[in-house]
């Protein structure tokens, strides 16, 4: 059996098992969406997947913005998110940002809210993710949620494409750049080297589900896994999301600092360091 039937059939199964775990929690976590917009609260359950991010990463993100806002000595932090969904990162960088303070801080957010996986990737994520288009629904959720989490006098919304938007900004504008767009391995390249340049000195690159990094998995199997969102390295037996393994390892050329699949690396003239998350 070849590198990609193993990977079409390690999809399936996976797929299968989400299913399972799943399918009985959609339609009653439908209902406590409805009841979350109705009680004007944030909602970030499994419908319309709109909870994507893991509660550990979001502990290891908060507590980074905060120590850098804490030595910066600036007039004004300014972030910039690459990939914003439902709004959950959004908000752990938003009320960072509002409870600091300073006037000028901001959160700027670019996202298109479309949907962009390609027939290839057959995830049931990518499925729940797709049914979030339906009516602008995964929009007006992000709407919802960072208006009740009372970030929005702090926030800009950019809608559109990364590939589009990014270069419209002024580089070296950034205290910190957060890069979750399209997991897709040319995506996540164009992405890293667009946002890059617009991290001022001193500032932070950084970026969610880097499971693996690149000197860990088996290389060619990850290429050949094509545009698939998450597979599973045969090595080692751990599921990563290769697209973001070999953006990040080619556009650093080296291991990058990161912790619970959050990675960060900090811009120093001309060269990127780790970043210590405790």
């Amino acid at each position: 059996m070849d590198r990609k039937q193993n990977v079409m059939n390690d999809t399936l199964r996976n797929s299968l098992y989400q299913l399972v775990m799943l399918g009985r929690s959609i339609s009653i976590d439908r209902l406590r969406y409805h009841y979350c917009k109705m009680k004007g609260v944030p909602y970030f359950g499994t419908y319309m997947a709109a909870r994507q991010g893991w509660a550990d990463r979001y502990v290891a993100m908060d507590k980074l913005i905060r120590e850098e806002l804490q030595k910066y000595r600036g007039l004004a932090y300014q972030v910039l998110e690459v990939g914003s969904w439902a709004g959950g990162s959004a908000i752990i960088w938003g009320k960072a940002l509002v409870e600091d303070k300073r006037a000028g801080n901001r959160l700027v957010c670019v996202d298109p809210w479309k949907f962009y996986a390609t027939p290839s990737d057959l995830s049931l994520g990518t499925r729940l993710m797709k049914s979030g288009f339906k009516n602008d629904g995964i929009y007006r959720l992000f709407r919802h949620n960072t208006r009740c989490s009372q970030i929005q006098d702090n926030l800009i919304e950019l809608r559109g494409a990364s590939a589009e938007i990014l270069p419209m900004l002024a580089p070296n504008q950034f205290q910190l750049v957060y890069v979750d767009g399209n997991h897709s391995y040319r995506f996540v390249k164009e992405d890293l080297k667009a946002s890059g340049v617009l991290v001022a000195d001193g500032g932070i690159l950084c970026g969610d589900d880097l499971e693996l990094q690149m000197e860990e998995i088996d290389v060619a199997f990850a290429r050949a896994a094509g545009d698939k969102d998450f597979i599973r390295d045969p090595k080692l037996e751990k599921w990563f999301h290769p697209g973001v393994a070999l953006g990040v390892g080619e556009y650093f050329g080296r291991r990058v600092s990161q912790k619970c699949g959050f990675w960060a690396m900090r811009k120093m003239g001309n060269q990127w360091v780790d970043v210590v998350q405790s």
